[in-house]
């Protein structure tokens, strides 16, 4: 994930950079990450420039649609895509990441 994150211009392939398989998305022309368990796949709506106090980045929230969402049947139990089971990654702000491995549900009052 950290490796694709790099400024490698338009011609870069950051599959090959990472060291990751492509596989065929469903819903949008760009392939997924064949390895990974699930995937969103969207369509771009909009790009907001955001404030950076470093004039050489380009800092910028991106809001885009889903259309198709493939999830692998490893990663479901009980009907529901397993977060703690999938081990998927998270990021924390600054440069922390963590993995989840427990998850809790809390409902919402009211």
């Amino acid at each position: 994930m950290n490796a694709s994150a790099g400024h490698y211009g338009p011609t870069g392939d950051e599959f090959a950079i990472a060291g990751l398989e492509k596989a065929p998305s469903h819903k949008v022309r760009p392939p997924r990450v064949a390895q990974a368990l699930a995937a969103l796949e969207c369509q771009l709506d909009q790009i907001v420039p955001l404030k950076s106090d470093d004039a050489g980045r380009c800092n910028s929230l991106v809001i885009a649609s889903v259309r198709h969402v493939f999830i692998d049947n490893a990663a479901i139990l009980s009907g529901r895509f397993d977060a703690a089971h999938a081990r998927t990654t998270a990021r924390l702000g600054y440069f922390d990441y963590t993995v989840v491995e427990d998850t809790f549900e809390l409902k919402r009052p009211g």
